[in-house]
């Protein structure tokens, strides 16, 4: 008898999300569901061609759980993934997150009968809907245990994405001073010379928001002027920064993602 194949269906940003289900999949059906993970080098094969693999595994799978945030819903491949679905008449769950609800979802995924991730008693209807592709019952799922990952993971990723937001708004503003503070070392007090006033203003947004999250603290001291220049003059200043570890690692991902 071959094992029903579970398909998880995320953007890359979501992989914690989906590999908290797998992990309770797979225990509580002792290895009797085969689930695939496009994230996990599990159900990936090497040596193939990693398309392919998605594409045998939404032929083959007999349901789909989606992972829907604010983030992912827009994005081609959940769609794409959610279509195939459709098209084959089998169960597609979406699984919402990080803010999204059932009722937020976008045509056409909204016709489907979504639940909330950190809802325990919708959690059961998933296990319930697995169990019933193997024609056993339902195993004991620790559901709440399960929302509760999924609602700490929520927190923790919508944090995330709004300090990311910051960061890569600090580098459209301005890319030498962006370049200058992902040298900062962690919990240090860095003082950077000569930079202008009129600087600082534009990039006081995304500090302020930096620094009621505690990612960051600042100061800026004037101390000589400019007259003309590239800059057109203003005045000139030391700017102080101290960025938590999290937030100097931040900053190094956001400049490898452009360079990359």
């Amino acid at each position: 008898m071959n094992k029903p194949k579970i398909f998880l269906s995320h953007i890359t940003e979501e992989a914690d999300f989906a590999s908290a289900f797998r992990s309770e999949i797979e225990s509580s059906f002792l290895g009797m569901v085969d689930v695939f993970q496009s994230s996990s080098q599990n159900s990936l094969r090497v040596g193939r061609n990693w398309l392919n693999d998605i594409t045998e595994a939404l032929r083959d799978c007999q349901a789909i759980i989606v992972f829907c945030s604010p983030y992912s819903v827009g994005r081609p491949w959940i769609n794409f993934e959610c279509g195939a679905g459709w098209a084959r008449d089998i169960e597609v769950v979406p699984v919402c997150h990080s803010g999204t609800r059932p009722v937020d979802l976008p045509v056409p995924i909204n016709l489907l009968q979504g639940i909330e991730g950190d809802d325990a008693s919708k959690l059961q209807q998933i296990f319930d809907m697995i169990a019933s592709k193997l024609g056993a019952q339902s195993p004991c799922v620790d559901t709440r245990e399960l929302a509760r990952k999924i609602h700490t993971l929520s927190l923790a990723y919508v944090e995330e994405v709004e300090i990311t937001k910051h960061v890569r708004t600090l580098k459209s503003i301005n890319l030498e001073l962006f370049n200058i503070i992902c040298t900062s070392p962690a919990n240090v007090v860095q003082a950077i010379e000569g930079v202008p006033q009129l600087l600082v203003e534009r990039c006081r947004q995304p500090f302020e928001a930096l620094q009621t999250r505690g990612k960051l603290q600042y100061g800026f001291n004037m101390n000589a002027v400019a007259f003309g220049g590239p800059g057109g003059g203003g005045n000139l200043g030391t700017l102080s920064l101290q960025l938590d570890m999290t937030l100097v690692e931040l900053f190094k991902k956001v400049a490898d993602e452009e360079e990359a």
